[in-house]
């Protein structure tokens, strides 16, 4: 988007929060800070949730559930999608896969499973905004002004249809009221190393009745991150400008029927770019002994190899990525003329001024809710969004095309993205007081996916239609059995899928053109809960989940290993446009309980079977050449998910949560540059030697056995709190350390990234029964521990030198205050 349109989003911030805040002169009060800090942490055992389409506290839905309310977030101090996960056993959100910068390259986890083959259209788990599904671009959206999110863990499709594979999450808008209310929030943070990079962000808000039967709240936010790092010229990399507005209009037509518009608009840029993290163990400097198998990717055949690495002639990780103390900064953030892939030139019109990515997204939903005479409730939704983004990433990752000088120039290159969804839902559900429930409805899903770099376009378009229902019925008054079901008949087109071509009318050859694979499927789940009393939940679930194929890329794979003079799949139809239909299996034991007023749990136990599962295999050809064949496998999963809330005594309160995760890789290859450069080394143009004789270039590594790639096995969040009694209001402290286990980098369980700690410190008080100030410290003990790391492997193009990690940075310590104020 136009980067005036930056400053006249920030103006528009500013205005309307002065507009806001004196407005409170002529208005009726709401109590701003009727909780106290550490009520407001608590809110578990009165939030109403709606994760199964119904109204009902979060003890009584028999699903593994993690509510946080806006108050929640605040006193956490968190405002994305990625911090807020760090509270949320079972659930891991990540801005970047590690590939590239900044919030271009998401990674969305349930439980352990991650699409490793990531589009819009694949995705194993989905973000929805007030019940309608956000196919791209929440890693940028704010979270402010929000009734509560809802993250809902195991297959969801019943409910929220499409990409609720392993799980859901809700953000339920807060409404208007009945009363006017305003709130104001004000940051200002100073990063550790970053000079003058200040950040500040602020929010307004202000909702009520604009007649007896008509609300209206409007919220928007301002938000500017200083960036914690520098390229070689001084340019900043990381910095974040953000602006965002969101809306909700409430219409009582009558005492029985009502409409709700909700929407938000966003835009966002920032100049983040993954960097070179180096290797430091020298050649012969590596005393492991690797041993595997590589597999075929075209007969599944398995070759049993070992290699000693002490033998390596170059530069490697040894078992470990190092954190980012040292890393290799691109030479300059300024990139000059960077051309869109022309495939994309219809979609989008954003281009960053260097490097980084801009981003823009809106939403527009329409829903309605009809109580009958009879007991019944009808509701329906409609719902359209597009997100676009365009980053311009450098290359070379900060590395040098010269091993003898420094990095002087870097190698940008444009990605675009562009999505188009539409969703139409409507159900009715019966009487909620009869011991014989039921609910039914039909969805229509459409999806609209561009996506395109300066080598491939890659086009599809998909669309779904479901039929669902549940029914339970009350055994007994403390036992009930649930079914439920959805018939989906769902089709993705491949448009086009190959080298850039489409918008000059000259497509490649062997690109992939209005290829389509079209299934239909019931996935059903059954649930058994004992509830003996309000405060006690008991149940047990099966539930099967399907997915549709991604592409396997075999056209254009033939075409680039052709170019490249290897004949390695002269007929791509041998595997085929698609690979299989993902399926998942999934039992669930959970337990949920409140003790009086000082303790409440919730843990529950799983397992879960994947088929299918879609993975990369890239293959090196040479230093300027790569490709990438999709093929699928199969894995498994178990774990627990555990919460905890105590309050021994007045004014104290302690949240922790943990997750714990055994997943395994069952049948998969897993190729890149680590497995013909270092584990396998022998036969890519750039090894040094062979080692490893039995490898074929047509191989990968068999992962069978090995964790997943950026799979935690443990993960955890401890929150201390202490508040007591001053005249105006509360003085407060809390302190926040979350932790997240290594993990390996890829599926060959040999380079892990280690655990971390990141701790959080914030002590405020209410100077007057409106007003709020707090300060803050976050990440104190400034880990610098990568949260994610892409391949392992060379510069693209650059002279190989050792081995690089490509990363997005962490971030630094920052230290700063808030100023809130609720009217």
């Amino acid at each position: 988007m136009p980067k005036q349109a930056k400053s006249s989003s920030l103006l528009n911030s500013v205005a309307l929060i002065t507009l806001l805040t004196p407005a409170v002169a002529v208005t009726s009060i709401v109590p701003a800070f009727a909780q106290t800090a550490v009520e407001a942490q608590d809110a578990n055992d009165v939030i109403v949730v709606t994760a199964r389409g119904r109204e009902e506290s979060v003890i009584e839905v028999p699903v593994a559930i993690s509510v946080l309310s806006q108050d929640q977030l605040d006193a956490a101090g968190v405002s994305d999608i990625q911090n807020m996960s760090d509270y949320t056993p079972g659930f891991k959100f990540q801005n970047s896969d590690g590939q590239a910068g900044g919030r271009s390259s998401s990674a969305l986890q349930f439980r352990g499973i991650s699409q490793q083959v990531d589009s819009a259209a694949s995705r194993t788990g989905a973000v929805f905004y007030d019940g309608s599904y956000v196919s791209q671009g929440i890693g940028f959206i704010p979270m402010i002004d929000l009734e509560r999110v809802e993250v809902i863990k195991g297959p969801q499709n019943a409910y929220f249809a499409r990409n609720t594979f392993s799980g859901a999450v809700n953000f339920v808008p807060k409404e208007p009221g009945d009363e006017l209310e305003v709130n104001t929030e004000l940051e200002i943070g100073i990063g550790t190393g970053r000079g003058e990079q200040v950040s500040y962000r602020g929010v307004a808000a202000i909702g009520g009745p604009v007649t007896d039967t008509i609300g209206l709240r409007v919220a928007t936010t301002y938000e500017r991150k200083g960036a914690d790092y520098q390229y070689v010229n001084g340019d900043p990399n990381g910095e974040e400008n953000n602006f965002a507005i969101f809306g909700t209009a409430v219409f009582e037509v009558t005492p029985t029927f009502r409409v709700k518009a909700t929407g938000y608009y966003v835009d966002s840029e920032d100049t983040s770019n993954a960097q070179s993290v180096n290797a430091t163990v020298a050649p012969g400097d590596c005393n492991l002994i690797y041993s595997g198998s590589s597999i075929n990717g075209l007969t599944g055949e398995l070759t049993p190899f070992t290699t000693d690495l002490s033998q390596s002639t170059q530069t490697i990780f040894c078992g470990s990525i190092p954190d980012a103390s040292v890393f290799e900064a691109s030479a300059t953030g300024q990139t000059g003329d960077v051309s869109l892939n022309p495939d994309m030139a219809g979609f989008t019109s954003l281009m960053p001024d260097g490097l980084g990515n801009e981003y823009g997204a809106w939403r527009a939903n329409l829903s309605f809710d009809w109580e009958l005479g009879s007991g019944h409730i009808v509701k329906g939704l409609a719902s359209r969004g597009e997100a676009e983004l365009v980053g311009v990433q450098d290359f070379f990752y900060g590395e040098t095309g010269d091993p003898t000088a420094e990095s002087t120039f870097i190698f940008p290159s444009a990605l675009g993205n562009w999505t188009q969804d539409t969703f139409f839902e409507a159900r009715v559900a019966s009487d909620r007081a009869k011991r014989l429930r039921y609910e039914l409805g039909v969805s229509y899903y459409e999806q609209k996916y561009r996506n395109g770099n300066a080598f491939s376009t890659n086009f599809q378009d998909n669309e779904a239609i479901g039929i669902f229902g549940t029914v339970d019925f009350d055994i007994t008054e403390e036992l009930t059995i649930s079914a439920e079901g959805r018939w989906v008949d769902d089709k993705q087109t491949l448009v086009y899928v190959g080298a850039p071509g489409v918008a000059a009318g000259n497509p490649n050859a062997l690109a992939t053109i209005d290829a389509q694979k079209a299934y239909n499927d019931f996935m059903p789940r059954v649930i058994l809960s004992y509830s003996p009393h309000s405060d006690l939940n008991i149940y047990a679930s099966w539930s099967e989940s399907s997915l549709n194929s991604v592409a396997t890329n075999a056209t254009d794979f033939s075409r680039i290993t052709q170019d490249a003079g290897l004949d390695l799949l002269p007929d791509p139809s041998v595997i085929g446009d698609f690979t299989g239909i993902q399926r998942l299996t999934s039992y669930e034991f959970g337990v949920k309980q409140r003790l009086a007023d000082w303790l409440s749990y919730s843990i529950a136990a799983y397992y879960m079977e994947w088929d299918n599962q879609p993975f990369a295999n890239s293959f090196v050809l040479s230093t300027t050449s790569a490709t990438t064949l999709n093929l699928d496998g199969n894995s498994e999963y178990k774990g627990i998910d555990f919460e905890i809330t105590l309050k021994p005594f007045d004014g104290f309160q302690l949240m922790g949560s943990v997750g714990w995760v055994d997943a395994e890789l069952k049948e998969l290859g897993a190729a890149g540059s680590v497995t013909t450069q270092v584990l396998c080394p022998g036969t890519s143009a750039l090894t040094n030697g062979p080692i490893c004789t039995a490898f074929a270039t047509t191989s990968s590594i068999s992962g069978g056995g090995n964790q997943p790639a950026n799979v935690s096995e443990w993960t955890g969040a401890v929150s201390a709190s202490y508040a007591f009694p001053i005249p105006t209001g509360d003085l407060y402290v809390r302190a926040d350390a979350l932790y997240l286990g290594e993990r390996y980098q890829d599926n060959f369980a040999y380079n892990k990234i280690d655990d971390s700690w990141r701790v959080n410190l914030r002590a405020g008080a209410d100077v007057t029964e409106n007003f709020r100030v707090e300060a803050f410290v976050e990440n104190l003990f400034q880990d610098k521990t990568l949260s994610a790391a892409g391949n392992t492997g060379i510069a693209f193009g650059a002279a190989n030198t050792g081995r690089k990690a490509f990363a997005t940075l962490p971030e630094k310590r920052e230290v700063g205050f808030r100023l809130m104020a609720n009217f």
